[in-house]
């Protein structure tokens, strides 16, 4: 998959961003997104646009607690998370970004309204 990034500021850094695994899972998997924005760096952002005209964007950071998706909590994780063992701790974590993700794609009417969310997210950087 092709990752696009911000003409102005952060072409030079195109790339997978952080959270795009479990980005891409939340939108249904890779052949359902049609365009892929994000850089790949300490802190930056990702979006995906998909062909049934959802957008998903989201940032992340380089400082504890800056990044949204980082400290999901024992309530989110569930309370034996912390019996499991490496692996299972990891498929947990992975799902829970899943489904935080979900609460954040938006749906649009048309096509070109789904295009313009997405580059507006590219165009700002999230």
């Amino acid at each position: 998959m092709k990752w696009e990034a911000n003409r102005k500021y952060d072409h030079d850094r195109a790339g997978e961003p952080r959270w795009s695994e479990e980005a891409i899972a939340a939108v249904g998997g890779e052949s359902q997104v049609k365009r892929a924005g994000g850089i790949s760096d300490y802190q930056g952002w990702g979006a995906l646009l998909t062909h049934d005209n959802r957008v998903l964007a989201w940032y992340y950071g380089s400082c504890g607690g800056c990044d949204a998706y980082e400290d999901l909590g024992r309530e989110k994780l569930g309370h034996q998370y912390y019996d499991l063992p490496y692996e299972e701790r990891r498929k947990v974590e992975f799902n829970s970004v899943v489904e935080s993700l979900r609460n954040d794609i938006e749906t649009f009417a048309s096509a070109e309204a789904a295009e313009a969310r997405f580059v507006e997210a590219i165009e700002c950087g999230w």
